[in-house]
């Protein structure tokens, strides 16, 4: 998807920028207003890819600071520190830069007490880790994705989407009543392209990743009078929908 490839390389290229890098190479303090202010306008997006990020962590382990859109503090009083550190260490296999899926883990409630102190580690994460080096790595960025942001929301109208991770789980769905019916056509794995609903009947094909193992569903409400039309729209909808989620899982672990 091109919305992910725009992320990661917006994100790529401003590793590089002055100000992250003064940040790498100093210890940052609550008076350092003019780099802290520019560091959070890039990480925020910078107005390019703002609209999908729904939040980042910039954590420096040699100097002990973290940098979020939450605020600013010591990296000794970050509450889930295991989880972070966890990443970090997830991603020599994978390496330097890659994405985490977590459907376990539930996002920071910014209402709850202590998220200030807390880095957001669920759902879709970019993680990357600097310097831009493979000697002497010592910082982390990590990114938040707004799945709902990302996918839009016109799916909800004409044509219903449905994306499964590898576990059958529900990563974004633009009805209820879809994931389910792309969750009993994953459970039987017959290749069917009709499943009934409880409020009605939709015709649905789905393509799974052979990297990430997400399975994307499309599809639309099952109507009699037009089966010849909605069924050569699918097909080709479908082939489409196969190429994208290769092309997509692709990028992300390129």
């Amino acid at each position: 998807d091109e919305k992910l490839v725009n992320i990661r390389n917006y994100y790529l290229q401003m590793m590089e920028d002055e100000d992250i890098v003064w940040a790498l190479e100093n210890d940052i303090s609550y008076s350092d207003y003019s780099h802290i202010s520019r560091i959070t306008q890039l990480l925020s997006g910078n107005g390019i890819v703002s609209d999908y990020i729904s939040g980042w962590s910039f954590i420096n382990m040699n100097t002990g600071w973290v940098l979020s859109n939450k605020g600013m503090y010591p990296y000794d009083r970050l509450r889930n520190r295991d989880a972070v550190e966890e990443l970090f260490s997830y991603g020599s296999g994978l390496g330097k830069n890659y994405w985490s899926w977590r459907a376990e883990e539930e996002s920071v409630d910014m209402l709850e007490p202590g998220c200030r102190n807390t880095v957001d580690t669920g759902a879709l994460t970019l993680v990357l880790k600097v310097p831009n080096s493979w000697r002497n790595i010592y910082g982390m960025v990590i990114v938040n994705v707004d799945i709902q942001a990302l996918l839009g929301s016109g799916w909800d109208r004409t044509w219903k989407l449905a994306v499964l991770d590898g576990e059958g789980e529900t990563v974004y769905a633009s009805e209820e009543h879809f994931a389910a019916a792309g969750k009993r056509l994953y459970a039987e794995d017959d290749g069917s392209i009709t499943d009934a609903v409880r409020d009605g009947a939709y015709i649905l094909s789905g393509s799974t990743s052979s990297v990430l193992g997400w399975t994307c569903y499309v599809g639309t409400q099952w109507n009699p009078a037009g089966m010849i039309n909605q069924f050569v729209i699918l097909a080709v909808t479908a082939a489409f929908l196969a190429a994208l989620c290769l092309f997509v899982i692709n990028t992300l672990y390129k």
